[in-house]
């Protein structure tokens, strides 16, 4: 494998991994939102899963 190669894959990694993050963080923000309530109405609904 080359060293191009290489940080090619490193920079996927990375790109997946704050991506991953930012959501998270997003999620954390919006959780007390109205807006996130309303989307996690609809996705619970489409996933099938009745809120508790």
């Amino acid at each position: 494998m080359s060293s191009m190669e290489f940080m090619l894959n490193n920079w996927w990694c990375f790109r997946k991994y704050a991506f991953c993050l930012y959501i998270s963080i997003i999620d954390i923000k919006e959780r007390q939102s109205k807006s996130f309530q309303v989307i996690e109405q609809l996705f619970r609904k489409t996933a099938g899963f009745s809120k508790s």
